[in-house]
């Protein structure tokens, strides 16, 4: 039998609203919606529905760690599996649990109702009604588990888990879980509640590529004398008649993978690079993401106004989503082997995408610089002046493929170098070798990086937008070195600069 805590784990880290949102990881700018919203029916209900989970979550970390409650998870075995876990909620004993309210569930912890309210409005600065207040102790955490929703509840179920054990509360394994020492879940569970317990900022390191970043946000987000310090000031070039739309679209995406099985869609889209609409595109939804400005949907299925028989993944930037019908920016389509040719190609990879999820998208971004993961992949050389280096460069993390090569032995050099252009089958020809020998005799003292990056068939005429913009920020202070069609783009987009201003 696993060490008892000398205090019950639920007094150290209470359901408060606060420690709740620290395990759901849920943002914390949600707003009890006005009966005026126009979208008031779907914004309650995504807030009754974060509400549940944070609740749900809550109860099953304290089933696993916690023994002085009688809904403690008993297992003989070292690792469990959902359906272990499942098994024990479908106990005689603890069928109750399925239909208790948030309110029985406050009993449970030995929280009264109306001292979590409080907390609860205090954290949004909102001031509930009676009926409000009613409506959210009246909610039922494990209804998902309920028989009625079959499939669905147990799909539920299962990303509990996936988002338990992907934020520390379970050890993951391939098809089963393990708990954690009661030491380190004390700890864990300490330390959410105390970054979460006061600040506004709630696991944003979520959403920021930087290696130990959480420890940035722990130290910052606490209030100072009853003063925030601290920002992140992120840009949306959005205006604020598009923000509805955007979240109509949200909204419905929302909905769809909630499915068992999540359907095909189909969009009318606005493509920029192309200067095009293109319509009844049909896409596998798979996640959004924030990028340079906007929000995007990545999606598998056919390039806009390419062939079909060429499927990849595609980003669509939610703003360029255009009416298919009146405030109705995507329509389902059911899996059909039989339909045309769209869904026949796609259909062969069904089993595989209704696997996809945003790791595996965010995986692929971590291969080269840039989002367009349908592109292909080459090895570029950048040379830094020393000085420039010393200041702007060292040190930093511009993608996970930005690394520094040594020049002072030129043969170990060409040799990492050589083997850095092999894993992206980028070749140099003998002007370019040429090249890159007389800069680095000229300047032994300077940086020398290499990075990969997307581009597409039609070589530095068509890099992604990312990747030049990347290569502008650095100005003169960066020369191209190779490849020889990107070192040609930038020197052409530098002469029709000059010329803007000559």
């Amino acid at each position: 039998m696993p060490e008892m805590p000398e205090t019950p784990l639920y007094r150290q880290c209470p359901p408060s609203a606060t420690n709740l949102w620290s395990i759901i990881d849920t943002p914390k700018n949600l707003r009890y919606p006005t009966p005026d919203n126009p979208r008031f029916e779907k914004a309650q209900k995504s807030l009754f529905d974060n509400i549940k989970k944070a609740f749900r979550l809550y109860a099953e970390v304290m089933s696993f760690y916690d023994q002085s409650l009688d809904f403690y998870f008993i297992h003989d075995q070292i690792t469990f599996s959902q359906g272990d876990w499942r098994n024990f909620l479908n106990q005689e004993n603890n069928r109750e649990y399925l239909n208790d309210s948030v309110k029985n569930w406050l009993v449970t912890f030995g929280i009264r109702d109306n001292d979590w309210l409080t907390g609860f409005q205090d954290l949004y600065g909102i001031d509930l009604t009676q009926e409000q207040k009613q409506k959210i102790l009246n909610l039922i955490p494990f209804e998902c588990l309920q028989p009625k929703n079959g499939q669905n509840g147990i799909r539920t179920f299962n990303n509990d888990f996936i988002g338990l054990a992907k934020r520390g509360f379970l050890i993951s394994g391939k098809k089963s879980y393990g708990k954690l020492s009661l030491e380190d879940i004390e700890e864990k569970l300490t330390v959410n509640s105390n970054v979460n317990s006061s600040g506004e900022i709630t696991n944003l390191y979520e959403f920021v590529d930087n290696l130990k970043f959480d420890e940035v946000l722990i130290s910052t987000s606490e209030n100072l004398k009853d003063k925030q310090r601290f920002f992140i000031k992120l840009q949306h070039i959005v205006d604020r008649n598009t923000i509805d739309k955007i979240q109509d679209i949200i909204f419905t995406l929302r909905d769809i993978w909630e499915k068992e099985e999540i359907p095909l869609i189909r969009i009318k889209y606005a493509s920029s690079s192309q200067r095009e609409i293109f319509e009844d595109l049909i896409i596998y939804p798979i996640c959004l993401f924030y990028n340079q400005r906007g929000i995007y949907l990545t999606g598998y299925g056919p390039k806009p106004g390419g062939l079909i028989n060429y499927l990849g993944y595609y980003n669509y930037r939610l703003d360029h989503f255009q009416e298919l019908d009146r405030n109705q920016y995507i329509f389902t389509e059911e899996w059909d082997e039989e339909n045309y040719n769209i869904h026949l190609k796609l259909f062969d990879k069904k089993d595989e995408l209704q696997e996809e999820t945003s790791d595996d998208i965010y995986s692929q971004l971590q291969d080269a610089l840039g989002v367009d993961l349908h592109r292909e992949i080459k090895t570029m050389l950048l040379h830094f002046p020393q000085d420039f280096h010393t200041y702007y460069i060292e040190n930093t993390k511009r993608h996970d493929t930005f690394k520094r090569l040594s020049v002072r032995d030129i043969n170990k050099f060409w040799q990492n170098f050589e083997g850095c252009l092999r894993h992206t089958q980028t070749t140099l020809t003998n002007d370019d070798k040429q090249l890159i020998n007389e800069v680095i005799s000229n300047n032994p003292d300077d940086a020398y990086y290499v990075m990969d990056y997307r581009h597409g068939k039609d070589g530095g005429n068509d890099v992604e937008a990312d990747v030049i913009m990347r290569l502008r920020s650095w100005g003169h202070n960066v020369e191209i070195l190779a490849p020889a069609d990107l070192r040609k783009r930038m020197k052409e987009d530098s002469q029709k600069l000059w010329q803007v201003y000559e």
